[in-house]
C-alpha cells in the first residue's frame, strides 16, 4: 500500500459542521499530523477525504459565510441539498471556490497531505435563485471547475498533488489524477448473481475492458470491491473466497483500493490475518512483475474458454504475464487462447496467494477453487 485515504476527520464528517476542525473522537491536531509523518516516513502518501456539497443545519459556516451557498428559488432563505439534506454550497460562486482553495492550502501547510479525495461531485440540482449572476444550473454542474481550482492551490505550493474523484468519466479525468466508481454495491451485487448461475467471469472480463478501453490518455482508474458506502447503500457478507477473487483482479489488473473496515458493519479484514495475508501477497507479486502495474492489460484478445476463468495478459515491452482467476467454488480448467499468437508449450505459473510454483500447458491449466495464478510468456 502506497497511499492511505482517510475518511472524514474534521467535525461533521460527511455532514460538515467545520471543515478546519478536526473531530474530537476522531483525535488531536498533532496525532492527525504525527500519522501524516509516519506515513511519509515509510514512504506513503496520505489523502483526505473533502466533502463539496454542503454543511450540516447546525453549522455556524452558512451564517457566518452566506455568500458561499445556493439560495432557495424564492427569497433569500439558503437552500437544501437535494440528495443529502444538507445546506447547498455553490460551486460556481467564486466566494466558495476561494473558500475551498484557502482550505487546501489550510491542510497542505497544517499537515503536509499530499491531496484528496472528492466525495459526491455531481449529486447537486441547479439553483433557480433570480439574483444568480450567472446560468442557474452553474450552482450543480460547477464541480471540476471547483476541483481545478483546489488542485492549483494545491499544487502551487505541492507539485505532484493528486485528486480522487468518487465520480468517473472524462470531465473529471480532466481535472483529478484518479477516478473510481460510486457505483458502491456493484460488486457484491455481481457476486450474489454469479452465484445463481447468472453473472460470470467472462462477463466481469468484459466489463472490465469496455471501462478501461474508455478512458483518456493518461487517465487512471482505481478499482475495488468494497467501500464506505456499501454496507450503507446495501450490505457486505464477509471477505469470501469469491470476494478475494474479484480483489486479485483488481489487483492484477488495475490499481487496487482497499477497504480498512467499518467498525459499525461486521467483517472487518483484521479480522482473519489471512485476509490481509492474501492482499500482501497480490502486492508482492505486482512490485516483482512491473508489467503487472505499468503493462497494458489485454482484455480483449485473450480468453480462458471457461466463462467462470477470468484472463488477462498484462504487457510491457519483452514482458508478459499471463493472469487467470477462478472465480468457481469447483475445480475449473482453462484453455487459454491469445489471439494472434503461439503460446509456449510449458509455462510456469506462480500461485501467489499460496506460493506454489508450477509449470503446465497454457491450454490444459487446472485451478483449484477461486485459484489466483501468473504465468510467464
Amino acid at each position: 500500500v502506497n497511499v492511505v485515504y482517510l475518511m472524514p476527520h474534521w467535525r461533521g464528517g460527511y455532514s460538515p459542521l467545520d471543515l478546519f476542525a478536526v473531530d474530537p473522537k476522531m483525535g488531536t491536531e498533532a496525532e492527525l499530523k504525527a500519522l501524516v509523518k509516519t506515513a511519509h516516513d515509510l514512504g506513503m502518501r496520505v489523502v483526505f477525504d473533502m466533502v463539496i456539497h454542503g454543511f450540516n443545519r447546525k453549522s455556524d459556516v452558512p451564517k457566518q459565510r452566506p455568500d458561499l451557498f445556493v439560495k432557495a428559488e424564492s427569497g433569500d432563505s439558503l437552500a437544501y441539498h437535494p440528495t443529502w439534506g444538507s445546506i447547498t454550497t455553490d460551486w460556481a460562486a467564486p466566494a466558495y471556490q476561494r473558500y475551498m482553495a484557502d482550505l487546501v492550502t489550510h491542510d497542505l501547510t497544517t499537515y503536509g497531505i499530499d491531496g484528496y479525495r472528492v466525495d459526491a461531485a455531481s449529486y447537486k440540482g441547479p439553483a433557480w435563485h433570480a439574483a444568480l449572476p450567472y446560468p442557474a444550473y452553474r450552482p450543480g454542474a460547477a464541480a471540476p471547475e471547483l476541483m481545478r481550482t483546489m488542485l492549483d492551490a494545491l499544487r502551487a505550493k505541492k507539485p505532484d498533488a493528486m485528486l480522487l474523484s468518487e465520480v468517473f468519466g472524462p470531465v473529471f479525468y480532466s481535472v483529478s489524477n484518479f477516478g473510481h466508481d460510486n457505483q458502491t454495491e456493484a460488486v457484491p451485487v455481481l457476486m450474489e448473481r454469479m452465484a445463481r448461475g447468472q453473472y460470470t467471469a467472462a462477463d466481469y472480463q468484459k466489463h472490465l475492458a469496455n471501462v478501461l478501453a474508455m478512458l483518456p490518455a493518461g487517465a487512471n482508474r482505481v478499482f475495488y470491491a468494497r467501500n464506505h458506502d456499501t454496507d450503507w447503500f446495501y450490505h457486505f457478507d464477509g471477505y469470501t473466497p469469491r470476494f478475494m477473487a474479484f480483489e486479485a483482479v483488481h489487483a492484477l489488473v488495475g490499481i487496487p483500493e482497499i477497504f480498512a473496515g467499518d467498525p459499525d458493519y461486521p467483517f472487518n479484514p483484521d479480522d482473519n490475518p489471512t485476509t490481509f495475508d492474501a492482499y500482501r501477497n497480490l502486492f508482492k507479486i505486482r512490485r516483482e512483475r512491473p508489467e503487472l502495474t505499468r503493462g497494458e492489460a489485454r482484455l480483449r484478445d485473450v480468453s480462458a474458454q471457461n466463462p467462470m476463468v477470468f484472463s488477462v495478459v498484462k504487457a510491457l515491452p519483452g514482458k508478459s504475464s499471463l493472469v487467470l482467476v477462478s472465480m468457481s467454488e469447483r475445480t475449473e480448467t482453462a484453455r487459454v487462447m491469445v489471439g494472434g499468437r503461439k503460446l509456449p508449450a510449458l509455462v510456469e505459473f506462480t500461485d501467489p496467494i499460496s506460493g506454489q510454483v508450477f509449470k503446465a500447458n497454457p491450454t490444459e491449466v487446472k485451478l483449484k477453487p477461486f485459484q489466483v495464478v501468473v504465468g510467464t510468456l
